[in-house]
């Protein structure tokens, strides 16, 4: 988890045969926790399309925060209107691709 400027707010060391969904969501608690403790809060989280999943959108929006996500290409039924095209296009809602390539 990183601030808009690329700065850390916490990490965590992993094996690499680790899936990513498992510390990803404990790290969103662990910044939003720390966060707190400093008055500040996550109002929005801008990630790539590997964090595409029900429970990362699931507890984001439990915390209040609003996730701009793109759905991979391969992917039907998508949970907002944003979606990645081979080749790296964002197609969607207009204010969801402007805050997309804002992160």
């Amino acid at each position: 988890m990183a601030t808009q400027g690329g700065l850390p707010l916490t990490y965590r060391v992993r094996q690499a045969n680790v899936n990513d969904e498992i510390p990803t969501l404990k790290l969103l608690i662990e910044a939003v926790r720390l966060l707190h403790r400093a008055g500040l809060s996550i109002k929005l989280l801008i990630a790539d399309a590997q964090y595409y999943w029900k429970d990362f959108f699931k507890l984001s929006r439990w915390l209040g925060i609003k996730p701009v996500i793109p759905a991979r290409p391969q992917i039907k039924k998508t949970l907002i209107n944003l979606r990645v095209k081979h080749g790296f296009i964002v197609e969607g809602d207009p204010e969801l691709i402007r805050q997309y390539h804002r992160g």
